[in-house]
């Protein structure tokens, strides 16, 4: 029973990626390029979330990185809950993008509202600095 529990999970989470609460639109309003986003880690002391599995060789924000995917429900719950007083925003980014629809969720669950996506995630920043 503990193995199926185990392997449910990460398959119900995934599938969560494919429901949509947010329309495009409100996650556009927070994805931004990587100048603005860098702009908000002003000191060594800002973490930026990276819900990739694992870094895939482009390691990002080595010195403020905090590793959590999202099938790491109990840990992200841990990590996020110092970010509901809205003070200071989260700051996460993916492989592509195409996860963050499935974070929104979780912060907008959570009602946290200050929050930034790095647009297209490392795929997309080594795109506009290669320039393919």
């Amino acid at each position: 029973m503990q193995k199926l529990f185990k392997w449910a999970i990460p398959v119900i989470l995934a599938s969560l990626q494919f429901v949509s609460i947010a329309s495009a639109a409100e996650i556009d309003k927070h994805l931004i390029p990587m100048n603005e986003f860098s702009a908000h880690i002003n000191d060594r002391f800002i973490e930026v979330l990276d819900i990739r599995n694992g870094p895939d060789g482009m390691l990002l924000f080595p010195m403020n990185r905090v590793g959590i995917t999202l099938e790491n429900t109990a840990e992200l719950n841990t990590f996020l809950e110092k970010y509901k007083q809205g003070a200071t925003p989260v700051l996460a980014f993916d492989e592509d993008g195409l996860k963050l629809t499935q974070l929104q969720q979780v912060l907008e669950k959570k009602g946290i509202k200050n929050y930034f996506f790095l647009k297209g995630g490392v795929t997309g920043y080594l795109r506009t600095k290669t320039g393919r």
